[in-house]
């Protein structure tokens, strides 16, 4: 880089042959100063920083030590540029600028660097800086004193290293979300997280949806938004849902098998409370006629069963015991008519040789007293 040589000259009058003077004076040993300029050492990300050098050449008068002539590069070169770290600052250039102070170097080339702060942290710059004033030789009078000076000439190169450590950090600012993307529009952070505050499983930011409809307590309603999900429901068959594990119903017999329509259980036994032999459930015969006690009724529905029968002829009801007659002799035979049981004796109260019952003859005549008379009926017999 090259640009105009700048001369700055408190000399009032430059003489280039003075010889009314028998003695000269030089100036003595120039000296390279200069300023660094830079426009903060903390940067923000995303923003540019810029750092300035303006060296400068010194010719000062030996005898009142003021400023007799001064130079500023023609010429600008960095040889190298080293960076501590990197990923924080990127796109490093350099080239002539413009001094950016208000002071007497205001506007003069300078050497410019420049570079772009892209994320947070520390960084040092070690700048190789490499530059010539191009000052031919001169002689003139010193514009304080009056001292006769001459400078030499310089087309040296002179170096410089300087060190620059720069913080990069993020911007302070307000983030601004204008798209609702919950990354702030400004730096790309990440502004806010998905949130639901009224329930409708969609971000009240972006819109997007956060979460499905669940019902973890199983009582049939979302419990993020409250929304009926599902009713009751038994596939099982258990008279529970299967969701809430809620009764759902009671034990029914709508075809009056005892089984539950629904389970399968059994929910009833056969059973006769009118006692007329059939279930009242399901009308299935239970019981046959039964007189267990043999008092020829039914011991279940109490219908008569029997008459009174006595077919062994022993005057007993053969079912109940229960007498059924008493002895009797129809035919005079001595024998009861019903059992043949015997029920007399041959007697002649009359004493007439014949049986009172039955009108068999029972005795002969007979006169053991010999009186001519029967014994027995008084009737004459010789």
């Amino acid at each position: 880089m090259k640009n105009a040589k700048k001369v700055l000259s408190i000399v009032l009058a430059v003489i280039m042959v003075m010889s009314t003077f028998a003695m000269s004076f030089s100036a003595s040993a120039a000296t390279v100063t200069g300023e660094y300029i830079t426009d903060e050492t903390t940067k923000n990300v995303g923003e540019t920083g810029t750092w300035y050098r303006l060296p400068t050449l010194t010719f000062t008068c030996p005898r009142c030590n003021n400023v007799a002539s001064e130079y500023i590069p023609e010429w600008y070169n960095a040889d190298s540029v080293e960076v501590s770290e990197e990923g924080i600052i990127d796109n490093i250039r350099y080239s002539i600028g413009r001094w950016p102070s208000y002071d007497f170097y205001n506007g003069l080339e300078c050497f410019l660097l420049e570079y772009d702060a892209i994320s947070a942290g520390t960084v040092t710059l070690t700048v190789h800086l490499r530059y010539r004033f191009y000052a031919d030789a001169e002689v003139g009078y010193c514009g304080t004193c009056g001292q006769y000076l001459s400078t030499p000439a310089d087309y040296n190169d002179h170096v410089d290293t300087a060190v620059l450590t720069i913080n990069v950090v993020n911007p302070v600012h307000d983030h601004v979300d204008a798209d609702n993307d919950h990354n702030c529009d400004i730096c790309g952070e990440k502004v806010s997280e998905h949130v639901d505050a009224n329930n409708d499983h969609k971000c009240d930011v972006c819109g997007e949806k956060v979460s499905e409809h669940e019902d973890s307590n199983n009582d049939h309603i979302c419990d993020v938004c409250g929304e009926k999900m599902s009713e009751h429901v038994d596939a099982n068959n258990d008279h529970k849902c299967d969701v809430c594990g809620e009764k759902v119903s009671e034990h029914e017999d709508a075809n009056n098998d005892h089984k539950c329509d629904v389970c399968g259980e059994k929910v009833s036994e056969h059973e006769d409370a009118n006692n007329d032999h059939k279930c009242d459930v399901c009308g299935e015969k239970m019981s046959d006629h039964v007189d267990a006690n043999n008092d020829h009724k039914c011991d279940v529905c109490g219908e008569k069963m029997s008459d009174h029968v006595d077919a062994n002829n022993d005057h007993k009801c053969d079912v109940c015991g229960e007498k059924m007659s008493d002895h009797v002799d129809a035919n005079n035979d001595h024998k009861c008519d019903v059992c043949g049981e015997k029920m007399s004796e041959h007697e002649d109260a009359n004493n007439d040789h014949k049986c009172d019952v039955c009108g068999e003859k029972v005795s002969e005549h007979e006169d053991a007293n010999n009186d001519h008379k029967c014994d027995v009926c008084g009737e004459k017999m010789s």
